[in-house]
């Protein structure tokens, strides 16, 4: 375990590992998106209480026996798992009610969010390069935004999306911090520990009479379950 971890610690401190594990995670959230689309154009609706308590049960059980004691406040962990459902469940909402391309482009800006919020809470300092660089991607994405319309339905799915990437990059702020603080296992843990069951409660709750009358079949079983897996492993 000792060796696994130091090989993990050696490719993680290499900017060009860090870069192509970026792209594997492009690749999952893309697929993601996908089958949250292909899902709701089958069923007419997605389930995203459900979908997300599967996630992060998965994410539970394979962290868990890890779990690290810690003297920290459960706290900021309990804040960030609020934003991280918000932002999941939003981010649902949105595949339900806009286009792909929308969804996706407006969740890309959860990095215009996270910029000023890292400023000011985290002291990270930007270059201007970096600032120019981001001004130029937040046009683009307006642009197309603006050229895919908001007419039926549209601009609630956009409104969701929007909501998503702003609660992904308050999330994503104190992840940072916490994760400096004591480690990403026991944020993991933590977070997991709270989300799982929230998720199950709020899918019990909202989602009780739409999960009964769901068009169950093997296609959707296989389209929650893979996108639960493909969200735990994001």
């Amino acid at each position: 375990m000792l060796a696994v971890n130091q090989c993990v610690h050696l490719f993680f401190g290499k900017r060009w590992f860090v870069l192509i594990i970026w792209q594997v995670m492009s690749a999952l959230l893309t697929g993601i998106n996908v089958i949250n689309t292909l899902l709701a154009d089958r069923n007419g609706s997605t389930l995203p209480f459900l979908q997300l308590c599967i996630s992060y049960t998965l994410l539970l059980v394979v962290h868990i026996w890890r779990y690290e004691k810690s003297d920290m406040s459960w706290i900021p962990y309990i804040v960030v798992s609020v934003f991280n459902i918000g932002g999941d469940t939003a981010a649902i909402y949105a595949y339900d009610n806009t286009s792909l391309s929308s969804a996706m482009l407006l969740a890309t800006t959860t990095i215009f969010w996270v910029t000023p919020l890292s400023f000011f809470f985290l002291k990270r300092k930007y270059s201007l390069v970096q600032l120019l660089s981001m001004v130029i991607g937040f046009g683009g994405v307006i642009m197309i935004f603006i050229a895919d319309g908001v007419g039926e339905s549209r601009w609630l799915g956009n409104l969701c999306a929007f909501l998503s990437a702003l609660a992904y990059a308050i999330a994503n702020v104190i992840q940072e911090k916490l994760v400096y603080s004591a480690s990403a296992t026991l944020y993991i843990c933590r977070f997991s520990i709270f989300a799982s069951p929230i998720s199950g409660i709020f899918a019990g709750a909202i989602e009780h009479s739409k999960i009964k009358n769901y068009d169950w079949n093997t296609l959707t079983y296989v389209f929650i379950f893979v996108y639960s897996f493909f969200l735990a492993v994001y």
